[in-house]
Formats: structure tokens, C-alpha cells, sequence
């Protein structure tokens, strides 16, 4: 059904949070791949991407472990970065969302003039 969905509005790409599964991995079907990545014993923490087949071949670069970026374009023409990133919602877990944080921060600045 969300693949449909997906197929209706003409998404490309898309990230996709709160998976179940346990590990990471990709899974292949007829139109799409999604590359996730999740806690490797309890199901929860998972993010990934929905990636059309038309632009499959364009994926350079994957960046799992739940602070997680794909990388996709051609190094002549453009690159792109997307992410998506789980952030700890409770309190107890403050220091780690500002470690989160930072860490986007600084792969945001370091991206190359190309990316977009």
C-alpha cells in the first residue's frame, strides 16, 4: 500500500522512520528498494529509504546505524544527501539528541559545494 502511494505521487526517494525490523539490510521489490537500518535485538529505532528502481543506480553512498544519509547523483552533474535520522525522544536521553545534533550538524557542513 505506502509503495503504491509512493508510485501515485512520484517519489523518487523516501525516507521512512519507526521500522520494526531488527539489523539492517536492503529489500528488493518489483519497483522499489528499501535500505534500512534498525536496533540489532529490539524492534524499534529503525530509519531507511524507499529508493525508486529508476534511480537504484544513482545510490553512491549508504550510512546505516540509525544516523543514517543516503548519497545518490552523478559526480558530474549533482549529488544529493538526505537523511534520516532517529532522535531519542525522552528526556533522560537529552545528551544523546545534542550528540545527534551535532553530528548532523557537522556532516552538514562538511558536505561537498556539489551536494545539494
Amino acid at each position: 500500500m505506502l509503495l503504491s502511494q509512493l508510485d501515485s505521487y512520484k517519489m523518487d526517494i523516501t525516507a521512512i522512520q519507526e521500522i520494526r525490523w531488527t539489523g539492517e539490510g536492503i529489500i528488493d521489490k518489483k519497483n522499489h528498494t528499501v535500505f534500512y537500518s534498525c536496533d540489532r535485538k529490539h524492534h524499534m529505532f529503525g530509519t531507511g529509504f524507499i529508493v525508486n528502481k529508476r534511480i537504484k543506480h544513482l545510490v553512491q553512498t549508504l550510512k546505516p546505524k540509525h544516523l543514517e544519509y543516503i548519497k545518490y547523483g552523478s559526480e558530474d552533474y549533482f549529488l544529493t544527501t538526505a537523511s534520516s535520522v532517529y532522535m531519542h525522544q525522552q528526556k533522560k536521553n537529552m545528551m544523546m539528541k545534542r550528540k545527534t545534533s551535532m553530528k548532523i550538524w557537522i556532516r552538514c557542513m562538511r558536505s561537498a559545494e556539489k551536494d545539494m
